[in-house]
């Protein structure tokens, strides 16, 4: 009996260790310092410097820009806000990819590796065609779940090595390449995989005199589950001047 009720401790010692360490990889807030170098299709490039700021509780992105101007740039739910130095709001427009979907949210939750794309909703639109393995790297074909989509949506291809994501292109359904993104120089910051250079080109219709757009995105300083500075992480939109807003681009006209 006694030896039983060792059994029976022992097993409840493991299952509350295996608890605490499931708790202890719930990350939940980012930080990192961000510089972002842009080439545009038309010739011109620029440069921007400052911080970017992820909670998945708020489910929002913070960035403070210092360069080229003091600038807030606030993602949250499906639009991006633009706030200058005075807070004040200076642009609304639809965002192109959900906070849950971006770079912080995947590396936080252990996603990244297949880009989120084996979550419940992406299931919804994609489903695997094939899986190669090539010079070491595994090679995944996604396309879309349902014929019906092939007039929408074109197939993804990822690129993994070692288990973290390489690269991946995104093409039309003309099965014309629309974009692809390179992940490299990854680190781990308390068990978190997270490359600290991003690039990503998007093609657009040179028949009409279009160009590449290539933006490159370095990382550093990456925290992970900081506690401090939670004003920013929270930082508030301010909503009541978004009516004043739309009514001036209203009349500005689409740009």
């Amino acid at each position: 009996m006694k030896y039983l009720v060792r059994i029976v401790l022992l097993m409840i010692s493991l299952t509350l260790i295996g608890i605490n360490s499931s708790i202890a990889q719930q990350f939940y807030r980012i930080k990192a310092d961000v510089s972002i170098k842009e080439k545009l299709a038309n010739g011109s490039s620029r440069l921007s410097v400052g911080t970017a700021y992820f909670d998945k509780l708020y489910g929002k992105i913070v960035y403070k820009f210092t360069f080229p101007k003091v600038e807030t740039i606030i993602v949250q739910d499906t639009t991006v806000f633009s706030l200058d130095a005075k807070n004040k709001l200076t642009d609304a427009r639809k965002a192109l990819i959900l906070p849950e979907f971006t770079i912080f949210h995947l590396a936080l939750t252990n996603r990244l590796s297949d880009y989120g794309m084996k979550g419940e909703n992406t299931y919804e639109l994609y489903k695997i065609d094939k899986v190669e393995k090539k010079e070491g790297k595994v090679i995944t074909t996604w396309i879309p779940n349902d014929p019906s989509l092939n007039k929408y949506l074109g197939s993804l291809v990822m690129s993994n090595n070692n288990k973290r994501l390489e690269a991946i292109a995104i093409y039309g359904p003309d099965n014309k390449l629309l974009s692809q993104q390179f992940f490299r120089k990854y680190v781990n910051v308390k068990g978190v995989e997270f490359p600290s250079q991003v690039t990503q080109l998007t093609y657009t219709i040179k028949e009409s005199g279009g160009g590449d757009n290539i933006q490159q995105t370095t990382y550093s300083n990456i925290q992970v589950d900081q506690a401090s500075e939670n004003d920013i992480y929270r930082h508030p939109v301010p909503l009541s001047q978004l009516p004043a807003l739309l009514k001036k681009q209203a009349a500005a006209g689409p740009k």
